[in-house]
């Protein structure tokens, strides 16, 4: 038997540090499972347990089947779940509040989207929703900065009004309270300016919850 493989690179020998074959097999599952993130402080991969059990190599050591019975657990896309770790790794949340932090950003994007039903009329919006759904939220603000600036331009008050609250809410999803309060605030401005009062409660209620997330932060 040979003691040689051959890949891209040329022959190489087996013996050529004891991970070499392991290292091609890692190379295989990430490029077969590419489509993980790598958003975030520390950029995921895909690596085999002993078992050959895929494991998510971010610091929680997630494996296949437990990450799957999260994504089940909370209903959400398989990107969305791994944007909320990305969340966790970058706020440094030990291992031990994972889960508690992982369903309140699970319910934070739920009220999220449940804030879209029924808005989804223009192409942006039905864009933005489905960067939403699938976690990705730094398309989705870039898509609303846009919106804000053609309200602005236009002025488009209501439009504001309601692109700066969406834009709070996610960074209210990502744990960024101070933003997120900065948006909201600007939002309720322009409510209370143009008297929609519907609105307006809304965003209290938004704006409480973010203080209150902050609180217990």
């Amino acid at each position: 038997m040979s003691s040689t493989f051959t890949n891209k690179d040329g022959d190489q020998n087996i013996a050529q540090g004891r991970n070499a074959i392991g290292k091609q097999i890692n190379k295989f599952f990430c490029r077969l499972l590419g489509r993980i993130s790598t958003q975030g402080k520390q950029s995921p991969v895909i690596v085999l347990g002993r078992d050959a059990t895929v494991i998510y190599n971010n610091s929680y050591g997630i494996s296949q089947e437990r990450f799957e019975a999260l994504r089940d657990k909370y209903e959400v896309t398989d990107s969305a779940l791994r944007n909320f770790f990305n969340i966790l790794e970058q706020d440094n949340v030990p291992p031990g509040e994972l889960d508690a932090k992982l369903r309140e950003i699970a319910e934070r994007h739920k009220h999220l989207l449940q804030q879209h039903v029924g808005k989804r009329q223009t192409e942006t919006q039905r864009t933005a929703w489905e960067s939403i759904e699938s976690g990705n939220y730094t398309a989705a603000l870039s898509l609303y900065e846009q919106s804000l600036a053609i309200s602005r331009a236009i002025g488009d008050m209501a439009g504001q009004t309601t692109t700066l609250n969406n834009i709070g809410q996610i960074y209210y999803v990502q744990g960024k309270y101070g933003t997120a309060l900065n948006y909201l605030e600007q939002s309720l401005a322009i409510s209370r300016q143009i008297g929609d009062m519907a609105n307006e409660a809304l965003l209290l209620n938004n704006i409480a919850q973010v203080y209150a997330a902050k609180l217990k932060k």
